[in-house]
């Protein structure tokens, strides 16, 4: 298993990744290197990625729009904002397994420049350091996100300001904010209006960074996906083989994210967590929709695998002489997202009453996982990621 600090680093510093895409690392032998594949791989980023970077931004300006609205009017509805916020936040979970290029870690991967951080820093949140800021007004100034952590900015923010029941902060006694009374002297509607302020700012800087990322791919951008369109040469991509094996590692989130960090540490099936269940530590301290999120990484997943209405995963193996294959993989990912949609309810709730309740949606979901990172890496020759090499289970 991943330790708890590999987790916790592995969006923000990454670790290296054996590709067919030159570097220090060893290379794997060159498969196909044709214009199918080329296809395949472009049309993956056409057809998956780039609808929903598209989406992405459309759902963030209503956001920001809905959030300065309310912030002008002086008058909250958080119930408004919270169904913006799970719009934006269920798309965000798709995109958390399509990390390639701009989204993806600049340490690791072609392209990379650790945009997703800004937009979603789990698992690196911190409410209190959120309470600080909210505190300090300093969600006011223009050089805000320049000059704090991602952990006070984006999505995973925004759910401590919408979704946190009571007006309560959650720092520890011997910070000034409580030590000093800096929570109590502000006054309950001080801290409301600034918490419609702080959300307001929040939602301005997704869709800034919504937008940025889906520039970054444009030719009037960082032109990323010309970069996947024309490899060899001066592009990112040596091949089309290097482009396929970024898609696959971004498909690893699915194993040691989703299965192993968002399901089993919760769950007690992960050493994270030395009792039955571990409701403390889910992804979501504060909305329930540790499901919904699962549902999403599956949706992504199973969008590159079947290509989204296009060739995907499964045409290259259909080319490559294993139909049987591709169905098992179809097969699999069906039941994960079936057992995942059956767990629409608060994972918190649910696991305090039975802390054996996402054992299948995990072993279901391993399946899918293991059929990934052995028999599809192996007839399509794909490089399995070091990340995912080093786990065992």
């Amino acid at each position: 298993m991943v330790s708890r600090l590999a987790y916790a680093l592995l969006p923000l510093l990454g670790l290296v990744l054996t590709t067919a895409c030159g570097g220090d690392q060893e290379a794997s032998p060159e498969v196909d290197t044709g214009t199918y594949r080329h296809t395949v791989g472009v049309a993956l980023l056409e057809h998956v990625v780039l609808p929903r970077l598209a989406r992405l931004s459309e759902l963030a300006r209503e956001f920001e729009t809905e959030a300065s609205h309310q912030q002008a009017a002086e008058s909250a509805n958080f119930a408004v904002l919270q169904s913006h916020w799970l719009a934006t936040m269920e798309l965000v979970q798709e995109l958390e397994v399509l990390q390639i290029g701009p989204a993806a870690n600049s340490a690791t991967r072609k392209g990379g420049d650790d945009q997703r951080d800004r937009l979603y820093s789990w698992p690196l949140t911190n409410s209190c350091r959120v309470d600080q800021v909210l505190v300090s007004g300093i969600y006011e100034q223009s050089d805000f996100a320049g000059r704090v952590m991602a952990n006070v900015l984006g999505l995973d923010a925004l759910e401590e300001l919408l979704f946190r029941g009571g007006d309560f902060h959650t720092c520890p006694p011997q910070l000034p904010i409580e030590a000093e009374g800096q929570w109590d002297a502000l006054g309950e509607s001080e801290r409301n209006s600034r918490r419609l302020g702080y959300i307001a700012a929040l939602a301005r800087g997704v869709r800034s960074d919504a937008e940025n990322l889906q520039a970054a791919w444009a030719p009037s951008g960082g032109n990323f996906l010309g970069q996947a369109q024309n490899p060899g040469g001066d592009s990112l991509f040596s091949s089309p083989q290097c482009l396929l094996n970024e898609l696959f590692a971004a498909m690893f989130h699915l194993d040691l994210v989703t299965k192993d960090r968002r399901i089993a540490i919760p769950a007690g099936i992960s050493p994270d967590c030395n009792v039955a269940s571990c409701p403390h530590l889910l992804e979501f301290p504060n909305a329930p929709v540790s499901g919904l999120a699962v549902q999403a990484n599956l949706r992504g997943v199973a969008a590159l695998f079947s290509g989204d209405g296009g060739d995907g995963f499964d045409a290259l193996l259909r080319h490559e002489g294993s139909p049987e294959l591709a169905g098992a993989i179809e097969t699999a990912l069906k039941d994960a997202q079936d057992a995942a949609r059956s767990l629409e309810v608060d994972w918190a709730l649910l696991l305090e009453n039975d802390p054996d309740a996402l054992n299948e949606l995990h072993a279901k979901v391993k399946v899918v996982t293991d059929l990934l990172k052995t028999q599809l890496a192996s007839v399509l020759n794909l490089s399995v990621p070091q990340e995912g090499a080093a786990d065992n289970d």
